[in-house]
């Protein structure tokens, strides 16, 4: 049973439970994100979007939806000037700043380079 614990100042401590009769506070669970789908649950009165789509959960509050753009992780890099290189400090070998490998490095690993004899000079191949 939920309920608010009540004390009153005595001789002696006795303790009351009484129902908890405040309003809900409309509250969103978002559970995680399983098989591509956005799992989660909607508690009192309040509406939820996914983009411009209402999210509409069934008779106990529960939803699971497809996930669409909050699958992908974007990820925006500041390249800085002049720089035509990239490694990542975790690895051995640098590319292009414009290739696919480039992309795939975490970007609190990246370090750049102006050419490729300074990678060369800073270990890497």
């Amino acid at each position: 049973m939920s309920g608010i614990l009540s004390a009153t100042a005595a001789s002696t401590l006795s303790f009351v439970i009484v129902p908890d009769t405040r309003s809900l506070l409309p509250t969103v669970l978002i559970m995680g994100i399983e098989n591509g789908e956005l799992v989660g649950e909607i508690r009192g009165d309040v509406r939820l979007f996914l983009g411009d789509r209402q999210i509409i959960p069934n008779g106990s509050g529960a939803f699971r939806v497809p996930a669409g753009e909050l699958k992908n992780d974007v990820r925006t890099i500041q390249l800085p000037e002049g720089m035509h290189f990239v490694a990542s400090k975790k690895g051995k070998r640098y590319y292009s700043v414009h290739s696919k490998q480039a992309e795939g490095l975490a970007p609190k690993n990246r370090i750049y380079f102006r050419t490729e004899e300074e990678a060369k000079a800073a270990g890497y191949r």
